[in-house]
């Protein structure tokens, strides 16, 4: 496809635009996506002609029609003004949120093309011959996979999934509201980097499910007989993987003594707390 286009003011064509390359950079979240254009327009910038000031839009996927992102200069317009036909390069740059990037990558990995087109929608602030005016363009690009993927690593884009920990109400509004509570705290001491307050905490959420509940693990002395330990059932073996765990965070009850956990220690607490509240809740409710 090419990736030539007309620019059009009005009820006609004054230009033609294309897309001469695309590079990406990281962002916050998700990556920056530009576009590097060029732009000819017909005539000289004479006063009777058209002089291109700005430039909006979005970037959008055409199969299946979808918004990308909204579209914005990237820098200033430039404008040979002595040749006949004006030459204009400028870069469109677009933000692609990590959702978006996840929802193009599940399109890219259920394709069976080997690549994807983006259209970009333009509107240019424009002077003309009556005063401030418009003009529009529509041009696309196709982006190969192999070109898409050296984007994602330009981008630093770091797939992820969520597990949705229920923190208060709910599932969690009875039984379970004070090893909810436990597990809010343990959040909060990981914002104010106490790791071992946070790691407290995640013990304390394991524990009061235990209490809530009841919960007996295999007896210890089981443990190391492996023919019984692998007649246990499924439920059996995720309280000796719950009691495991509870071991790891008891560490918190004595500061000093053995390795007093750091950040990646108390997330990976928190974090497994959280995950055991969600199960027991659900199983529990």
């Amino acid at each position: 496809m090419s990736n030539l286009a007309w620019m059009r003011y009005r009820t006609h064509d004054v230009g033609r635009i294309e897309v001469v390359n695309v590079t990406a950079q990281q962002a916050l979240d998700g990556g920056v996506f530009i576009f590097h254009m060029r732009a000819v327009l017909q005539g000289k910038s004479d006063g009777r002609r058209l002089t291109l000031h700005g430039v909006t839009g979005t970037a959008n996927l055409t199969q299946p029609a979808a918004l990308l992102g909204t579209a914005y200069a990237f820098n200033t317009l430039r404008e040979d003004t002595q040749a006949s036909e004006r030459e204009c390069t400028f870069s469109i740059a677009s933000h692609f949120s990590s959702p978006t990037i996840r929802a193009l990558e599940r399109l890219r990995e259920e394709s069976v093309a080997d690549s994807m087109t983006v259209q970009l929608r333009l509107d240019f602030a424009c002077g003309g011959p009556e005063g401030p005016d418009t003009v529009q363009a529509w041009v696309e690009k196709d982006v190969p996979h192999s070109t898409w993927l050296e984007f994602l690593k330009q981008v630093r884009f770091e797939d992820r999934h969520a597990i949705e920990i229920p923190i208060a109400g709910g599932r969690v509004g009875a039984s379970f509201s004070v090893a909810a509570e436990h597990y809010r705290r343990g959040l909060a001491y990981l914002t104010k980097h106490d790791w071992v307050g946070a790691t407290a905490e995640a013990r304390k959420t394991t524990e009061e499910i235990r209490d809530r509940l009841g919960l007996k693990p295999p007896p210890s002395a089981e443990w190391a007989d492996r023919p019984v330990r692998e007649a246990w059932t499924l439920g059996q073996r995720i309280e000796h993987a719950r009691v495991s765990i509870h071991h790891v965070f008891h560490l918190a009850n004595h500061p000093g003594v053995s390795d007093d956990p750091g950040p990646h220690e108390a997330k990976l607490a928190v974090h497994l707390a959280g995950v055991l509240l969600a199960y027991y809740s659900s199983r529990h409710v």
